[in-house]
């Protein structure tokens, strides 16, 4: 999937469902669609799997730089195991 009119007509409609959704519920959909925005915007690209590997290798990268820049005294939160 490219970044065409229908890709933005479906977010557009996410962006509204999301909108009217209570708080707590509208973190984990902001999770769940930005996580799934990375691999479903992904251009097709001439080397095997790197359209999987690639926005696999940068959602690591993410997770271990927010771990690594966590301050010391701060403990996990239940939400941050189960993300």
């Amino acid at each position: 999937m490219g970044f065409d009119l229908s890709a933005i007509a479906c977010f557009i409609i996410a962006a509204c469902v999301v909108a009217f959704l209570p708080g707590r519920w509208r973190g984990w959909a902001l999770l769940i669609g930005a996580s799934a925005a990375v691999y479903l915007l992904q251009p097709r690209l001439p080397i095997r799997f790197s359209d999987f590997i690639l926005p696999t290798a940068a959602l690591a990268f993410t997770v271990m730089a927010w771990w690594w820049t966590r301050a010391p005294d701060q403990r996990l939160q239940p939400e941050d195991g189960i993300a």
